[in-house]
């Protein structure tokens, strides 16, 4: 495998968006509070993503239809709500498109397991845009773990750098390829921020490792 997690002696320090949740793990009928984030440390964000670029943000669980999601700019991000009604992986995903702009910008996704034994690798991925996505379940990784994490343009895989931040640690750059993705050791709990650019184009994806250090 491609790109085991070196950690590094400081935080990223690219400008980038992504998507946080009030909670990673939440109980059928719960509101999740949902904030577009954007800076350059994870997970505070600098700066709030004005209206007209954002292009969409929804939410997505397999068996329904997309569900938008309406934020309104506070302060230095985005908020919004969404209620959760089912078990599943639920795929929440921002795109940021300049105006007249004829591809996106940026593309951020965050997974939110709502019932862990019903978490499915298989729905992190929807094969479209410049996505990054975990291999394997996030929601019974431990301390100590690898997780596999590739990088795709509309369902290709491809060669590229990533920037992993947990909010509990500094962050790792790893390297992944079409046929062996990236591999990142989990040493914290808590939420990740992965990033990568492709060609100018950049995108994001946000999980958390539920649960404690290890003794």
């Amino acid at each position: 495998m491609v790109g085991l997690a070196l950690l590094a002696g400081a935080p990223a320090g690219a400008h980038d968006s992504w998507i946080d949740v009030s909670d990673g793990y939440p109980e059928p009928g719960d509101t999740l509070l949902v904030y577009v984030c954007s800076g350059h440390y994870f997970p505070k964000s600098e700066t709030a993503v004005k209206d007209n670029v954002v292009h969409r943000l929804e939410s997505r669980v397999s068996g329904y239809e997309p569900v938008p999601i309406r934020t309104v700019s506070k302060n230095t991000r985005r908020t919004g709500a969404l209620v959760v009604k089912t078990d599943g992986v639920y795929v929440l995903e921002l795109t940021l498109k300049r105006p007249k702009a004829k591809t996106p910008a940026f593309e951020a996704r965050t997974l939110v397991v709502v019932n862990r034994e019903a978490d499915d690798p298989g729905e992190y991925s929807r094969g479209e845009g410049l996505e990054l996505f975990p291999g394997s379940a996030v929601s019974g990784l431990k301390v100590g773990d690898d997780l596999p994490l590739w990088l795709a343009l509309d369902g290709e895989r491809m060669a590229g750098s990533l920037t992993v931040t947990p909010e509990n640690g500094k962050a790792a750059y790893l390297k992944a390829a079409p046929t062996e993705p990236a591999v990142l050791r989990i040493r914290s709990f808590g939420k990740y921020l992965v990033t990568a650019r492709v060609k100018g184009r950049g995108c994001s994806l946000v999980f958390e490792v539920f649960g404690s250090e290890a003794p």
